[in-house]
């Protein structure tokens, strides 16, 4: 069982200001610095809204990766599973998707804090209430805009955010990370022996280092190929 955040609107425009010495990378891993988030949040959003995220029955997990059922480039933002979705029952895991995150500019680090403040409503709620109206009550009380299913930081809690924990923490630790693996760019060449049904695929770079071309069989035969290897890599 879990809820999950579908979609959210990025805020236009950037801030004209140097970040990399402005807000400088945290030292922390990129999950410490989501639990000092927490904290933050915690203190100065959730408490004087009623609620208080270190007292719930439940363990907070907080992850960067996929969640179950998840593809690398979907369109999923974050969700929170449930304590069934745990072997010990008690803890309840938020999963950040690492394709949304971006260090590059305040907003986008608030942008990102937002999607954790919607999972985090989510985490001290009572299991059960999904999107429905406690769910959108309590967003509204910690800053988040929108529809419930995609609430998040408008210009509000983006500015909360930039003032309260990136001035306070500087940038998450992160390398922008897109989903998508990188483009092949070297084709490996079809090597075959001209008597038998010897056969292998390997690199141009390799083809140009064998000295002798006698088939590895012993059938003797030799080992050919059709490329240029002037085209190696």
């Amino acid at each position: 069982m879990n809820t999950t955040i579908k979609t959210v609107e990025t805020l236009g425009g950037e801030f004209d200001m140097n970040i990399s010495n402005e807000y400088p990378i945290n030292e922390m891993s990129t999950e410490e610095y989501f639990f000092k988030v927490k904290d933050i949040i915690n203190d100065k959003l959730f408490k004087p809204a009623g609620y208080n995220l270190d007292a719930t029955e439940w363990n907070l997990q907080i992850s960067l990766g996929y969640a179950p059922n998840t593809r690398a480039n979907g369109k999923t933002l974050g969700s929170c599973w449930s304590i069934e979705s745990s072997q010990d029952g008690k803890t309840k895991t938020i999963f950040i998707h690492p394709c949304q995150l971006d260090n590059s500019t305040p907003e986008k680090i608030a942008e990102a804090i937002g999607i954790f403040t919607h999972e985090l409503v989510h985490y001290v709620l009572e299991a059960g209430i999904g999107h429905k109206k406690p769910f959108s009550d309590l967003g509204t009380d910690v800053l988040l805009e929108g529809k419930p299913t995609s609430m998040t930081f408008g210009e509000k809690g983006t500015q909360w955010a930039i003032e309260n924990v990136v001035s306070e923490m500087g940038r998450f630790r992160f390398e922008k990370f897109t989903g998508k693996p990188k483009t092949q760019t070297t084709r490996n060449v079809k090597v075959s022996c001209s008597d038998c049904d010897f056969k292998f695929n390997t690199s141009r770079k390799q083809i140009a280092e064998i000295q002798i071309f006698d088939c590895l069989t012993g059938c003797g035969g030799t080992l050919e190929h059709d490329q240029e290897l002037e085209e190696s890599e």
